[in-house]
Formats: C-alpha cells, sequence, structure tokens
C-alpha cells in the first residue's frame, strides 16, 4: 500500500491547537472518516490509543503521527 493513498493535503493540520492529546487524535480520525479513509472509526481509534499506550508519536516540537495497526 502506497502511503500517498491514505493521505493528502487537506489531512495535514497546521497552527492547530487541541485541549489535550487525545482530542487531537480525535478530531483527525474525524477528518480521516470525512474523506473516506475509515471504514471503522472506533476500531482505528482503538488501535492509535493502544500504540500510544506503548509510546507517544509525538515527535516535538508540536509534531506527531498518531497511528496504529487496523484494517479499519
Amino acid at each position: 500500500m502506497k502511503l500517498t493513498s491514505l493521505t493528502n493535503a487537506s489531512l495535514i493540520n497546521l497552527q492547530t491547537t487541541y485541549k489535550s492529546r487525545d482530542d487531537a487524535i480525535r478530531a483527525l480520525a474525524d477528518q480521516l472518516e470525512q474523506q473516506g479513509k475509515l471504514h471503522n472509526k472506533d476500531e482505528y481509534l482503538k488501535a492509535v490509543f493502544l500504540r500510544e499506550e506503548e509510546g507517544p508519536t509525538a515527535l516535538g516540537e508540536g509534531l506527531a503521527v498518531p497511528h496504529g495497526k487496523t484494517d479499519a
């Protein structure tokens, strides 16, 4: 699978502030769902939050790449 098939410029958020990490992840999941990239948002969120428990996906300087392993 090509990464370009999963994302596009409209899914990149710059200069955005969220109240919490979880709020940011949920907002991003909403965007993915609206773009038709998810077929099960709840399953996707479960996988992302499970991955976050292993260690944060934040890269620093306000940059993060939340992700998880799922077919959702």
